[in-house]
This record gives C-alpha cells, sequence and structure tokens, in this order.
C-alpha cells in the first residue's frame, strides 16, 4: 500500500464529488462490499491504492474546535493533544455528508448517529457542502495546505521550548528537594527529632513584607478611628503641641475659643456630642411638621419658673399635632367608586365594596360627615364630601391660619366632572391638581373620562369582580400618596 502521508484524502473527495457511483468499497480481506458502511478501505479511480474510511482528513467537526486555534500546531497526521485527533472528520465522514446532501439537518445527524459516523457541526453543514462540491474555495472548519505545512514547522521549535521548561521545572523541583533535605540533617546530627516547619516541608519560601509596606500599614493604624456607636464619629483625637495642631484646626474651621480648647486638650479625645445637643430642638420641631422658630422657648415669662412653662408648651404642641390631622375631599356624587361609606375599609384592610353593596350604605369610623382613616405609617386622615363639613373641620381648628381647612387638604377624590370643583378654593381641575394629590378611580373595563386626560390625577382602576387585587391597589395609593406629601408637603408628611 502507498505511503498514505502523501496522499491528500480531501483532494480525492473533491474530485470525486460530483461521480459519488464511481467510488468502490471494500473489506479488509479484499472482498467487495456493497456500500460505504459496511466496507474499510475506499476505492478512488484516479488514486490505485485503496484508503482507509479512518484516515483523517483536513476538515475539523465544528469552527469551535480547539484544534482551530492560532497558536494550535495540529494537523490531521499530528496532533498536539490527543484530544485533537478526533476533532479531524475521517475520510467516511466526508462521504457520507454527500451521500446525504438531500437530506434535512435533522435526518442527516440521526442517520450519522445511528451508523456511528462521524458528524460535521450543525451549522457547518452547509457551508462545507458548498465547499465539496466546489462552489465556494474556503471553508471556515477547513485547514488549508498551506496551513499544515506552517504548522509542521512550528512544531519542532514549539516541542524544544516544552523539552526545556520541563527541564527547567526538574530542575527546580530538584533543587527545593536538596535544600529541603538539608534541614533535618542538622536536626539529625543534633540527635534531636524536630519536625519540618510546614513552609519548608511543602518546599515555599516564606513571606517577607517589605520595609515601606509595614511602615505604611503602621502609619494607618496610627489614624484609624473605630466607631463605637453612632455618636462616636463627633469624636476626633487632637494632635500634640508641634506635631501639626496648628494646621489641623485650620482645616476643621473652628473659631478662637474652639482652637483654644482642643490645643489645652492635645493628645486627648474631644467629644463633639454637645453640637448635636445644641440643634436637638431644631431637628425634633422639623420632625413634629413645625419651624425651629416654633420649638418651645427656654426661657420663661417674668414671674414663672422655667419648669412651670415647659408643659403649656407641650400642650401647645400636642393641640395643634391634633390639628394638623390631613384632609381627603370624596365628591359627593352618587357614581363614585370611592364614597365614605367605603374608603376606610379600602384604604386601612385592602378591600372594596362596591357602592351598590349593603357594607356601603352607611360611613364607618366617624360621624355622618366625617370618616377618620388610620394612616399605615401612623396617625390618621380624615375624609368629608362636602364643603360644609371641610368648612367645620376649620372652625374647629383654632383661629389664624390653622383656621383655614385648606391648608389640610392633601388629596381629592374625582369622578372627572368639573361641577364637582364649584366653591373650592381651585375650580379650575388644572390649578387644582397642582396643589393637590388628585386621585380618579374608575372601574378598569371602562374608559377614562376626556376631562381626566389633562389632570395630573393616579389613574386608580378597580377591578369589578376581582377582590383579591385590592389591597394592592389600596398599597399603590398610599405610596403614590406618601411620597407626593413628603415633597409637597412634608409638614404633614
Amino acid at each position: 500500500m502507498a505511503d498514505v502521508a502523501a496522499v491528500d484524502p480531501l483532494d480525492l473527495v473533491l474530485q470525486h464529488a460530483s461521480a459519488l457511483d464511481q467510488i468502490t468499497y471494500s473489506t479488509e480481506s479484499g472482498e467487495a462490499a456493497p456500500d460505504l458502511l459496511s466496507s474499510s478501505l475506499i476505492h478512488f479511480p484516479s488514486h490505485p491504492t485503496p484508503l482507509s474510511r479512518a484516515l483523517r482528513t483536513r476538515v475539523l467537526r465544528s469552527r469551535n474546535s480547539p484544534a482551530l486555534a492560532q497558536d494550535s500546531t495540529s494537523t490531521p497526521n499530528s496532533f498536539d493533544d490527543a484530544s485533537h485527533a478526533e476533532d479531524f472528520l475521517p475520510l467516511d465522514a466526508l462521504i457520507f455528508i454527500l451521500q446525504t446532501q438531500a437530506e434535512a439537518v435533522g435526518l442527516y445527524a440521526v442517520k450519522a448517529t445511528r451508523e456511528r459516523v462521524a458528524r460535521v457541526d450543525t451549522l457547518d453543514r452547509p457551508s462545507l457542502l458548498e465547499f465539496l462540491l466546489g462552489k465556494k474555495t474556503e471553508c471556515e472548519v477547513v485547514l488549508s495546505k498551506a496551513e499544515c505545512a506552517a504548522r509542521d514547522a512550528r512544531r519542532p521549535s514549539r516541542q524544544a521550548a516544552a523539552a526545556g521548561a520541563e527541564a527547567g521545572a526538574t530542575a527546580d523541583a530538584t533543587s527545593q528537594d536538596a535544600s529541603a533535605a538539608a534541614v533535618p540533617s542538622s536536626a539529625e546530627a543534633s540527635g534531636s527529632a524536630v519536625p519540618l516547619h510546614p513552609l519548608l516541608a511543602s518546599g515555599k519560601r516564606p513571606y517577607n513584607p517589605s520595609k515601606q509596606d509595614q511602615a505604611f500599614v503602621k502609619r494607618l493604624r496610627t489614624s484609624e478611628v473605630i466607631l463605637r456607636d453612632r455618636a462616636w464619629a463627633f469624636r476626633c483625637t487632637v494632635a500634640k503641641a508641634g506635631d501639626g495642631a496648628d494646621d489641623d484646626d485650620d482645616s476643621l474651621n473652628l473659631d478662637g475659643a474652639t482652637k483654644g480648647a482642643m490645643r489645652s486638650a492635645a493628645s486627648k479625645e474631644v467629644d463633639f456630642t454637645p453640637l448635636r445637643r445644641s440643634v436637638a430642638g431644631r431637628i425634633q420641631a422639623a420632625r413634629s411638621g413645625g419651624s425651629s422658630s416654633s420649638a418651645p422657648s427656654s426661657r420663661a415669662p417674668p414671674g414663672q419658673s422655667t419648669s412651670a412653662a415647659a408643659p403649656s408648651s407641650n400642650l401647645g404642641r400636642s393641640a395643634k399635632h391634633r390639628r394638623l390631622d390631613p384632609i381627603f375631599i370624596l365628591p359627593s356624587s352618587p357614581s363614585s367608586l370611592l364614597t365614605l361609606a367605603n374608603i376606610k375599609r379600602f384604604l386601612e384592610e385592602g378591600h372594596y365594596d362596591p357602592p351598590s353593596s349593603s357594607n356601603s350604605l352607611a360611613p364607618m369610623g366617624g360621624s355622618n360627615e366625617v370618616v377618620v382613616i388610620s394612616r399605615p405609617k401612623g396617625g390618621r386622615f380624615l375624609a368629608v364630601d362636602s364643603l360644609d363639613a371641610l368648612s367645620r373641620l376649620g372652625a374647629r381648628g383654632g383661629s389664624g391660619q390653622d383656621a383655614d381647612p385648606w391648608r389640610r387638604v392633601v388629596c381629592v377624590v374625582t369622578t372627572g366632572q368639573k361641577w364637582q370643583f364649584k366653591g373650592y378654593r381651585w375650580e379650575e381641575g388644572r390649578d387644582l391638581f397642582r396643589n393637590v394629590f388628585g386621585v380618579y378611580p374608575r372601574w378598569s373595563n371602562e374608559a377614562k373620562d376626556g376631562n381626566v386626560k389633562e389632570w395630573n390625577v393616579l389613574d386608580l382602576q378597580i377591578d369589578a369582580n376581582k377582590r383579591h387585587h385590592d389591597a394592592q391597589i389600596s398599597g399603590m395609593f398610599w405610596r403614590q400618596l406618601e411620597e407626593w406629601m413628603g415633597r409637597r408637603r412634608p409638614d404633614l408628611a
């Protein structure tokens, strides 16, 4: 048999791709075989010697094969790794591809698997078929002859480099073993059985940190601040005299008295918590909805002690806090989906009662004209559906600005009808919903009113039959309202 290394099986396949019927097959014993799958040798008319059907070709299984990497030196006759041998398709796989070229991709894969024939990747089969049939001169999964020759030329130098690296690694291992063996020799000479340190036993050198790194870590630890609690951030350590204390004081932007106190307390911790206590009154006033000017004065009037003045101030602030309950205004229209009868249960329990149900015939949680709604974060809201009830809330509130109930109106529920705003402070919908939070409740299967499209309102869509959605809708209302109040009405939030 001729030297198969000098034969390019891919060239033979390309020559006979259009005349597959001229290719014959035989077994190892030389007997004729009826087809490719039952044969061992393949006979080409242009080549006198039969070739083994397992002969590797320059065609690879996939464009993602490791043998296609740029640094690879694998060829059909020599491989970098034993696993690369399976990347190159055998001769019978190319003939099988040509024989099944009319088959669909899925059927080709099934037949190749069933007959145990190597198959090309599904995505690369069309391109390879065009190459084998002469429709194109290059293919992504085919190594050219020039590439194979270049890889053969690179292989000796690569093997020499690998051998040198292996020899160097062996020499290093030998020297490490020798140095490790030298350690117990002195111990054995002294007659004491001293166990080896784990680093010496493993042949690894101990880590020696640089002095520069040690100095940096030492400086870093000297300036480190450990926060023991939330108030500890108000403390600092003052440098000694002559150690840059003046520069530190200037960077803190403190007054002369404070700088003097800090210099006298050199090398001691300085507590800045009195600064926090000095603004505690302003913080408390801001949290309770008032301003810093409305905080209770620490000075008592003439003839009255400070202890006697404090209770009256606290009582005044509590009464004001009670007067600042935010107000909802509901429409008095019978077509409204939210009324005094059902809004309390909807916002507190997340359950909506339609106006026609028996559960919403009478108001809950208040008088007939005012309904008290508990707020999720604490506190309460008042809901009314008439301007008379709103004005009575203002009359009970006190005098001056506190008597104006519109200062506490945060939400207006609308049905989309403009006549609802008659008598309001802002009778135009656009002006009204620029100053208060607007809500437009409607059935989810009904169209939105044309007037509402021009107003800045929350479109609250309620399902007529799915009550398990009520809690989600109620939660969305509270989130939107609390966010609006935090931005626009922080005194009531």
